[in-house]
Parts: structure tokens; sequence; C-alpha cells
């Protein structure tokens, strides 16, 4: 019966001495209970709705181990989709425009190339292009890559990555 003086009755209930109850405070408590539930919930069913940043990169060693990539992510509406890849325009190679199967699932927002992190700039030194995509609707799409020489009698498809995004709700 040691344990027993560290507790309280109030009505039909038995709760710790330190728990700050009374039998008015009793429907006020559960109140409080239950709204902090629904709230908890409620955030984490709103996080789970939330856009989310999907990513997909391609190191230039991994280009020169293997020129050629198919990948596959999974996305929702909404989702924003970054494709980062190695991209060195002193060699005279480029990412030509990237070209999206169906329009109506992806659109590119945004393309820009991401020079060298050095402390000293190199010069001829590989960086990045990044590629955003936002996702629009449930679907398949795939978006085709190719780093070539753009002039006549250039090198073609140098390297390749052929990305499908499956949508689903």
């Amino acid at each position: 019966m040691v344990g027993q003086r560290h507790l309280k009755r109030v009505g039909m209930k038995t709760f710790p001495s330190w728990f700050p109850v009374t039998p008015r405070c009793m429907p006020h408590a559960f109140s409080l209970l239950v709204v902090s539930l629904v709230l908890l919930l409620g955030t984490f069913a709103c996080a789970a709705d939330s856009p989310r940043q999907v990513s997909v990169a391609i190191s230039c060693e991994e280009f020169q181990q293997k020129p050629q990539h198919v990948k596959s992510v999974t996305a929702a509406p909404d989702d924003t989709i970054t494709v980062t890849l190695c991209s060195n325009p002193s060699t005279g190679f480029q990412w030509e425009q990237a070209a999206i199967s169906t329009p109506a699932v992806l659109s590119l927002s945004l393309h820009h190339y991401i020079q060298p992190q050095a402390a000293t700039p190199i010069v001829g030194a590989a960086g990045q292009e990044q590629w955003q995509f936002d996702v629009r609707t449930r679907g398949t799409t795939t978006v085709d890559f190719h780093y070539s020489q753009p002039w006549a009698g250039g090198t073609k498809n140098a390297w390749s990555v052929v990305l499908t995004i499956n949508v689903n709700s």
C-alpha cells in the first residue's frame, strides 16, 4: 500500500497526486485532450498532402562510367521535380532542350547552368545544368535529355538520360 499514498481519488477515478484535476475540471480536461489530438492528426494529414521536392542528380563521374541513364521517379500533383546533370560548356557540348512526352502531366518551370564551386575558378571545369519541373496532374510521362555538340558534324547523344515520371494522386 506504499504506492497508494501518491494517488488521489476523484469520483470513480484514481489519478497520480501530481495530476491537477478536480471534479469540476474533468470535462474541460477531456475536451482539451480531444482538441489536441484533432489538431495533431490534422497536422499530419496536411503534411502528407503538401507538395514534395523530388530530386534526380547524375554526376560527371557517373556519366563517364555509364553515358546513358534510365531513371524513374514517382510524384504527386503539385510536386516539384529537380534534375541536376553534369555539364561542361567549354567542351562544346550542351544539353539539348528537354523533351517532355506528355506536357499535360509535367511542365518545365526553370532551366539554368550552375558554375562549379571552387575557391579559385578553374577554366574548363565542369559545372551542372539544372531543370525544375512542376507536376500538373496524374499520369505518366518521360523526359529525354541529350548531351551533344550542336553544330553539323558534332557528336550527338554523347550522354543521355531518359526519366520516367509516374504521377499518382
